[in-house]
């Protein structure tokens, strides 16, 4: 990800503030939905300390860049980090620095660490030696313990917008049309927009989900659509995120909000089903997404989870009218 597109986002500013107060924390817990974006945040930040003018050509520029420099550390979640990996950690942050006066860890994904490597974890993120600091990225602070959350200073990174996530994918070779279509699903995410771009199923279900949001009129036509590959295990998920990022677009329209919105190029179409929502019924629409994903984590079948989420669609769409 191109490092210049932190630069006006004001989570990242707030970090970066430490960094040039010189008072840099010892712990910091990075929060966004988007890993690419959180990621970026934690190099620009070690660059811009080892590298003031954060040059890409010299020494340490070039051993960052190559997760290479012997003063970073990085982990990841997603790894099965074991215990004894956290026990490593600890002791490594007990020997001096080598390059630069000051070394920095970085564990992404830390709320799918168990508890038992957490805790583990806890002293030292809490009370490292005064030349560490610690670096904890999540989607979201639900998977972590109380004890680690309160621990560190809270970096909440906004999303990108649907028009720079434009920008990077063409500047990345990619199709201008592909593009606007993967910002437009991304919801302020390039990791998203990279897979949309990436799978042609992606660019499917968004499609299908629109036209699904747009032609469902009454509860007759819900078996139309009950069966659909949008709602099959594999892909109901994905079409729930594609449902929250229309119904979030047409809350915008109804309150008529100058935020951007996500969707690009389906102006009249948003405009046209804003008209059969009231700002409580889409509101309304959005507690039902919400409800269909946790139905989903007690096993619920995605076809009963996709029925009963066409029924409240409905009943948000004309009883709150």
């Amino acid at each position: 990800m191109n490092l210049s597109l932190l630069d006006s986002n004001l989570g990242y500013q707030n970090l970066l503030a430490d960094l040039k107060s010189g008072l840099i924390n010892h712990a910091y817990l990075i929060v966004s939905l988007d890993e690419n974006l959180r990621k970026t945040a934690f190099t620009k930040f070690i660059t811009s300390y080892f590298c003031p003018s954060s040059c890409q050509t010299c020494t340490a520029c070039k051993k960052i860049a190559s997760n290479n420099h012997i003063s970073v550390k990085v982990l990841d979640g997603k790894n099965k980090i074991r215990v004894s990996d956290i026990n490593e950690l600890a002791e490594d942050t007990h020997i001096l620095p080598i390059e630069g006066d000051r070394k920095f860890y970085f564990i992404d994904n830390a709320n799918l660490l168990d508890p038992r490597a957490q805790n583990k974890l806890l002293k030292t993120y809490e009370e490292p030696p005064k030349y560490v600091t610690i670096f904890l990225g999540v989607s979201n602070e639900a998977g972590l313990l109380s004890t680690i959350k309160s621990r560190g200073k809270h970096i909440f990174l906004e999303p990108l917008t649907s028009r720079a996530i434009y920008n990077e994918l063409v500047e990345l070779g990619y199709d201008e049309i592909v593009s606007q279509e993967a910002a437009s699903y991304a919801m302020g995410s390039l990791e998203k927009a990279m897979l949309f771009v990436g799978d042609q199923n992606y660019k499917y279900v968004y499609e299908e989900t629109f036209n699904t949001l747009i032609s469902l009129k009454n509860s007759s036509q819900i078996i139309d659509h009950l069966y659909k590959d949008i709602f099959s295990k594999e892909n109901i998920l994905l079409s729930l995120e594609f449902l929250e990022i229309f119904l979030s677009d047409i809350m915008k329209i109804i309150a008529k909000s100058n935020i951007d919105l996500l969707t690009l190029n389906r102006d009249y179409d948003l405009n046209l089903l804003a008209k059969s929502f009231t700002l409580a019924g889409a509101s309304m629409a959005l507690n039902a997404i919400n409800d269909a994903r946790e139905r989903l984590k007690f096993n619920v079948s995605s076809t009963s989870v996709a029925e009963k989420v066409m029924f409240d669609l409905l009943e948000a769409r004309y009883k709150w009218q």
